[in-house]
């Protein structure tokens, strides 16, 4: 045997290398996303909740951060006016008026927290 044909049969007998997935999470706590990961679909991911996204949302960070997690699915947050706060009665809410006088800060009163708009946004999440 020369060297072209022990050259041909090593390469027609050498392994066969599986390809690589790579895949896209995106971390959350509760509803907000915390962090992102990438890697090898089969590989060892890092503990904790978790949800799989496109590459083109793990790459546009800023848009994935203004986005919530709710029942498995990628929710985005509505933008809301900055110039204005709406509030919504709520036991644990964290601005406190005077009782049925939302004008007026206090001590003891009602309590108010700020409302969120969610809007499902579609074909960004994979289940």
């Amino acid at each position: 045997m020369n060297g072209i044909e022990e050259f041909l049969k090593a390469w027609n007998n050498r392994p066969v290398k599986k390809k690589r997935i790579i895949e896209y999470r995106a971390y959350y706590e509760g509803t907000k996303i915390v962090s992102t990961c990438s890697g090898d679909k089969d590989g060892e991911w890092p503990e904790g909740n978790s949800i799989i996204i496109d590459q083109s949302l793990y790459r546009n960070t800023s848009a994935l951060y203004r986005m919530r997690v709710i029942d498995g699915k990628l929710i985005q947050v509505k933008a809301e006016d900055p110039s204005k706060l709406q509030l919504e009665k709520a036991k644990d809410g964290k601005y406190t008026t005077l009782p049925n006088n939302i004008i007026f800060a206090a001590k003891k009163g009602d309590n108010y927290k700020q409302k969120e708009y969610n809007v499902e946004i579609s074909n960004t999440s994979k289940s």
